[in-house]
């Protein structure tokens, strides 16, 4: 760093008092910059033992297969970042599950966090940031164009021979529903979802009882402070306003 973000000025290299490393200190106000490493948060999508990659649509390494994952976001947990990158980059959602692997880059200065993923769609695509988004069976996978990192990854999850159960009642289709459940779905997919989900986040839809639709929160809206307001100021009034039976939304 070669000038102050603070006031501009020139700084200079040097191990400030009580310090023990060379800093970027300020050679007019002093302000020391410390320089961190950068977390890197992503997934391993998986559907049916394939794993689901994306072809990068920006540098570096365009143009390559890899997993989806990006720069964690100030004011996200790692989970939620990691959420919020495989939807950007594969145009899907998934379901969360265990923190699957942390790696070191130190000659870059970035910590990898990866999870695994249920993808719970069939719809996916390529966005602003994939060329292309496909599901690989393990003797498809284009290994030639994988970090060799990424591919040690890779192998080790069909070494472990982990298997997703996927939640039954995210299997449960519109056929199972009353007519007022199905409109509560529709205006949660095609309203609010969609919006939801550019911030990471998504809602569920459980259950419609007595007035009152129970949804899950999950992503960035899952133990967020203001899920509460979004749902009373937001949701509720949408599906209030649509749907004259629904008096109220709670959230589990």
């Amino acid at each position: 760093m070669k000038y102050c973000s603070v006031c501009g000025s020139l700084t200079e290299k040097r191990i400030p008092e009580g310090d023990n490393r060379e800093r970027d200190c300020c050679t007019n106000c002093g302000f020391i910059h410390y320089t961190n490493p950068n977390i890197i948060v992503g997934t391993i999508p998986v559907k049916d033992q394939s794993i689901l990659l994306c072809k990068r649509a920006i540098e570096p390494r365009y143009g390559k297969w890899t997993l989806p994952g990006g720069f964690l976001e100030n004011g996200e947990t790692v989970s939620q970042g990691a959420f919020r990158e495989t939807f950007e980059e594969t145009n899907t959602e998934v379901e969360m599950g265990e923190l699957y692997a942390i790696f070191n880059v130190p000659q870059i200065n970035q910590v990898y966090m990866l999870y695994l993923a249920q993808v719970v769609q069939d719809d996916y695509s390529a966005t602003t940031e994939s060329l292309e988004v496909q599901f690989f069976q393990e003797d498809e996978i284009p290994w030639e164009e994988i970090k060799h990192i990424i591919i040690s990854l890779i192998n080790d999850f069909y070494a472990s021979g982990k298997e997703f159960v996927i939640n039954k009642a995210l299997n449960e289709t519109n056929e199972d529903l009353s007519e007022i459940e199905k409109k509560i779905v529709q205006i949660l997919n095609n309203k609010i979802r969609p919006a939801v989900a550019k911030d990471g986040g998504d809602i569920k839809f459980k259950e419609f009882k007595d007035g009152v639709v129970t949804v899950q929160l999950q992503g960035s809206c899952s133990g967020c402070p203001s899920s509460t307001m979004t749902l009373k100021q937001g949701v509720q009034n949408l599906l209030c306003h649509y749907i004259p039976e629904v008096k109220e939304v709670k959230a589990v």
